[in-house]
């Protein structure tokens, strides 16, 4: 499997790592696992944090202006993380563009998440009860 998706802050943050070569049937395969976080979750804004630090190439243009799920009412801001090469970058540009997403690029997981923390304050409260609850 070329992704692996989980939440990485439950219902407000999906953590995309890719992984190899992305197919096709893959990346709709993602789409179709995005949709339905986005449904189950009950807050307004989630968003995408995708890692490509494993990534070999990008996907196709057409395959990913078919996806549906950045148009999706709920989909926040996508935020990638872990630089790649520059193809694989330009491909993360032309998503955001072509799906007219709000996006940030950042050289590190720990920027990328301090990016979120800071347009989404309700980000920082659920880190913070998470970590309570985990204590």
């Amino acid at each position: 499997m070329p992704f692996e998706t989980q939440w990485f802050l439950e219902n407000k943050i999906i953590y995309v790592k890719a992984i190899g070569i992305i197919e096709d049937k893959e990346l709709e395969a993602l789409d179709q696992l995005t949709m339905k976080m986005l449904d189950s979750s009950p807050y307004k804004q989630i968003h995408f944090l995708y890692d490509p630090s494993e990534q070999i190439s990008p996907p196709r243009l057409k395959a990913l202006g078919a996806m549906k799920s950045p148009h999706h009412p709920r989909y926040g801001w996508y935020v990638q993380c872990a630089e790649q090469n520059k193809a694989v970058n330009l491909a993360g540009v032309y998503y955001s563009k072509s799906a007219n997403l709000r996006s940030r690029m950042f050289p590190t997981i720990e920027e990328a998440l301090n990016f979120i923390k800071e347009i989404d304050p309700e980000v920082i409260y659920l880190f913070t009860e998470a970590n309570i609850k985990g204590s």
